[in-house]
């Protein structure tokens, strides 16, 4: 935590965001950005997101 903000990454705010059923899937989000949008995550990172939101 810096200056009293907690730090969220894109995969944290994917979870986040379905959890709060704001979104019904993360799989095809991942997949543009990884795709499309030239994001990178590392293999067993990306599959235990998906693991994590029942995926």
């Amino acid at each position: 935590m810096r200056y009293g903000l907690n730090i969220t990454g894109i995969l944290g705010i994917l979870k986040t965001a379905k959890m709060l059923g704001l979104i019904s899937t993360v799989k095809p989000i991942l997949e543009a950005l990884v795709q499309q949008a030239g994001f990178w995550v590392v293999q067993t990172l990306y599959e235990r997101v998906l693991e994590d939101v029942g995926e």
